[in-house]
């Protein structure tokens, strides 16, 4: 499993820009509701939305980013 830096947007209410850490060994810009929400899912939200206020409805845009949220420029992944 590997540890990746991820940027989304993800629809509850309203848009969000969710900046979080997720552990996986499947592609990540391939993640889906359904595994960001499973109980074994190892997620750690990084933005200032520390939890959820709602039912995440969709996840759209998913980037590969730096700790700070920056993109990741080639060959530093």
């Amino acid at each position: 499993m590997k540890e990746y830096n991820l940027l989304w947007w993800e629809k509850q209410i309203i848009w969000n820009h969710r900046l979080v850490t997720v552990i996986t060994d499947k592609d990540p810009l391939t993640l889906t509701i359904d595994d960001i929400q499973h109980k074994d899912f190892d997620v750690n939200w990084l933005d200032i939305i520390d939890e959820e206020y709602d039912d995440v409805i969709e996840i759209t845009d998913i980037e590969i980013v730096d700790e700070d949220g920056q993109p990741i420029k080639s060959g530093e992944q």
